[in-house]
């Protein structure tokens, strides 16, 4: 989602709007997908003892702190790999976290949730179950955004650190945590000055800078919000200059469904301005806890 143009690069007012506006379509149809963002419809997390939920057929539980298994009858349902379950199924295991089995109950995908071990936090599992349908009704009522504003494009500066700079950072599940590593900042100047951006996350092409501002809580998802920026080869993981584009802020996985694990940004990571940029908080979505603010 980061196809931006270099920095410096002018463009007339019709040409920013049709690169925004192309942005958005390719946004929204990624947030399109059956099972995406806006299909998780639960969490639950999971003990050493079979536990059940309202909207997941079968008995669930963790052995050895390592495997997911379900307890379920023929009637109940459940396929797992396409077979129906009858008895005990193991459904994951750390020790194997990309050999995940396909576990359905008609269309609802029910998928294993790894959450490693934190700062004072075991590795905790537990399931998501993600459901199309829900997925088209949250898409039908539409993603609320602010207008395109070509005063929310400016330059800026990626300034790597010399080394990664290890943080524990809140997640918008109630009282657990992750520890991650910062590895850099972005600069920029914005209404009243120069402000800086802390970056933990995001694949080798691309960063993705999570921030919070004075429209959290009252437009937006009070949690965070995203905006990505590119990651050129050529900078060979050094410092470069780009466009950061706020009209393209976004949505995180934990602005669209209260069922996930989101990190928070680190704390320095709130602007002292109100961004009516980007993504406002979604006609479904309630506000976050305390804990996650």
């Amino acid at each position: 989602m980061s196809d931006l143009p270099a920095a410096g690069t002018a463009r007339s007012a019709a040409r920013l709007h049709a690169e925004w506006t192309e942005f958005r379509r390719a946004w929204l149809d990624f947030l399109s997908e059956p099972y995406g963002l806006l299909s998780p419809v639960g969490l639950y997390w999971l003990g050493d003892r079979p536990e059940s939920f309202d909207d997941v057929p079968g008995s669930w539980w963790v052995e050895d702190s390592r495997r997911v298994l379900v307890r379920a009858a023929a009637g109940d349902g459940l396929v797992v790999d396409d077979r129906p379950v009858d008895g005990v199924t193991e459904v994951f295991d750390v020790a194997r976290p990309r050999d995940i089995r396909a576990v359905r109950h008609g269309d609802v995908v029910i998928s294993p949730v790894l959450f490693p071990a934190q700062t004072s936090q075991p590795v905790q599992l537990g399931i998501q179950p993600r459901d199309p349908y829900v997925a088209s009704r949250r898409f039908e009522l539409g993603i609320p955004t602010y207008p395109f504003d070509p005063k929310w494009i400016v330059p800026a500066r990626y300034e790597p650190y010399e080394g990664r700079r290890p943080v524990v950072l809140r997640s918008v599940v109630e009282n657990k945590v992750k520890d991650l590593g910062i590895f850099g900042r972005v600069v920029f100047e914005l209404a009243d000055g120069e402000h800086a951006l802390e970056v933990y996350a995001g694949p080798e092409h691309e960063l993705h800078i999570p921030f919070r501002d004075r429209t959290s809580g009252v437009t937006t998802f009070a949690g965070a919000r995203l905006v990505f920026a590119p990651r050129p080869a050529s900078a060979n993981g050094g410092a470069f200059e780009f466009e950061l584009d706020f009209n393209r802020t976004v949505n995180g996985p934990c602005g669209f469904s209260p069922y996930t694990t989101c990190a928070l940004p680190p704390p320095g990571n709130t602007l002292p301005v109100a961004v009516e940029a980007g993504e406002q908080l979604p006609l479904w979505m309630e506000q976050p806890s305390a804990w996650a603010r």
